[in-house]
């Protein structure tokens, strides 16, 4: 026999060595034995029908709404229809002296000044409260003065005023100590005729100018919703300003312009997708989930007109039906699956309501089940369907 080993050693020397290997082996690679479940989440389109309190100012546990306001103007040419009588009075800015008292002075609302050509200007509506002299340095004031008068002859160079009423009273002091001076020409005085648009066509170009200007603010306002922010809508308000007319020197053509803001709410997209989720939550739906497309999700206003000087509290409309991403419970899983035979991972999965589809791999492989070590087991989401929806799958 002994021979016949020494012949047929090299044949039988190998199943030995590997037997050897295997005796050490497979009970160190059992002892390492890991698994992965690698997890596709479950999406489906649901339908919301619901409401949401939004408040200006939130405090922690309320959800905030954004006020958002967008400006512009049109313009339109217009040519002159007719013409029309005018007068008016020249106006322009002086300055007001005391060099009478160190208190100051005070000049009531209408007081009169005078040119040294007899040219009469008056103050307006307001009282004029000169500051008094300090030391040899008068006390000054700039006011606007206007003619007594229409009419050209009263657009003046630069000059010199005083105040007849003080001399006509005999405060001669006064009259000498309170005195005016203007550093510019006085202008706009006028008499004659002028060319203007007629009340019906002025009409007519104002409504053609708000509804260019609505359209044009819409788009503008429109522009203002992104990834981050969701209008509001019904929640819109048109604010108008009063139409302005310009002509060219000779009276003729000009442009009438029309300026507007058009005003609206907004709600940051987080805080109406997490409302979204809630108002979704049912016995299907396991929160916390992902809002991955929002299709059709829409938020509005449909109470009374907004008082945007006073925003308070509103209650708005959330509907659509948007897809969701179930959130899987890692954690959970795990737990699930921990020591379980291979040939009842499906039944478990079934199960799982968040889960859509589900791989697992183990090592060693030849384990019929998986380690019961928490630690061991890597559960891997595919984050992707919890951000673009996947491949679109629709359960």
């Amino acid at each position: 026999m002994i021979p016949w080993f020494r012949r047929n050693w090299r044949w039988l020397k190998y199943p030995t060595v590997l037997g050897l290997y295997a005796a050490i082996l497979i009970p160190l690679a059992n002892t390492h034995t890991r698994a992965t479940i690698t997890i596709d989440p479950r999406i489906g389109y649901l339908t919301i029908d619901g409401t949401m309190n939004l408040v200006f100012s939130p405090k922690e546990g309320q959800t905030g709404l954004e006020v958002i306001a967008v400006t512009d103007e049109v313009s339109v040419p217009v040519v002159a229809s007719g013409t029309r009588p005018v007068e008016r009075r020249a106006e322009g800015r002086a300055i007001v002296f005391n060099d009478y008292s160190t208190e100051p002075q005070r000049l009531l609302s209408g007081t009169r000044f005078e040119t040294a050509g007899t040219k009469v200007f008056s103050l307006g509506d307001e009282e004029v409260i000169i500051p008094g002299k300090d030391g040899e340095t008068p006390g000054s004031i700039t006011v606007t003065l206007y003619a007594a008068e229409a009419g050209s002859d009263y657009n003046i160079a630069p000059s010199d005023f005083t105040i007849p009423g003080f001399r006509e009273l005999g405060l001669d002091d006064k009259y000498n100590g309170i005195y005016a001076t203007s550093t510019a020409p006085f202008e706009g005085g006028f008499i004659g005729t002028e060319p203007y648009i007629t009340e019906e066509e002025l009409a007519a170009r104002t409504i053609e100018l708000e509804t260019e200007l609505k359209d044009r603010l819409a788009l503008r306002l429109g522009k203002e919703k992104t990834d981050n922010l969701s209008l509001i809508l019904g929640s819109e308000s048109f604010l108008l300003n009063e139409p302005m007319s310009v002509f060219d020197e000779s009276g003729s053509a000009g442009l009438v312009t029309q300026r507007g803001t058009m005003v609206s709410l907004g709600i940051a997209t987080g805080d109406l997708y997490a409302s979204a989720v809630i108002l979704a939550s049912s016995e299907d739906l396991v929160n916390p989930a992902n809002v991955v497309d929002p299709r059709d999700l829409l938020v509005a206003y449909h109470g009374p007109r907004i008082d945007y000087d006073r925003l308070g509290p509103i209650t708005v409309a959330v509907s659509g039906t948007p897809l969701f991403a179930w959130n899987p419970d890692k954690e959970q899983i795990a737990r699930e699956l921990s020591g379980q035979a291979l040939s009842e991972v499906g039944t478990i999965f079934d199960h799982l309501a968040t889960i859509d589809r589900a791989t697992v791999s183990v090592t060693p492989l030849w384990r019929t089940t998986l380690t019961d070590d928490l630690d061991r087991i890597e559960v891997i989401v595919e984050e992707e369907r919890l951000t673009i929806g996947g491949d679109g799958r629709v359960d």
